[in-house]
């Protein structure tokens, strides 16, 4: 959990996995279980999930979660060795 923002009660959530774990689900599981902290323990209300297009397991592991595609996002992120990149926005609302 990352980028809190206190007023709006909004963060964001970051995750990697080495490759010989992917496609387990266990991303997918550490972010519901994180969702429930952030939700009910932290009392946050936004939760945002940024990634490349390309990255298709973040984007799967958004989309298990129920996030929903809000927007792209221009030259969001900066690789150290590369020119800006778009990224795609999705994000998950407490309803309570």
């Amino acid at each position: 959990i990352k980028k809190i923002d206190w007023e709006i009660k909004q963060a964001e959530f970051a995750y990697c996995i080495g490759s010989e774990l992917e496609g387990k689900g266990l991303t997918s599981f550490a972010v519901k279980k994180m969702l429930n902290f952030a939700f009910e323990d932290l009392g946050l209300k936004i939760i945002q999930i940024i990634a490349h297009k390309t990255n298709l397991g973040s984007v799967k592991v958004a989309k298990n979660n129920g996030f929903i595609w809000q927007r792209t996002l221009q030259n969001e992120f900066t690789p150290t060795d590369g020119a800006p990149l778009d990224m795609e926005l999705y994000e998950l609302y407490n309803e309570k």
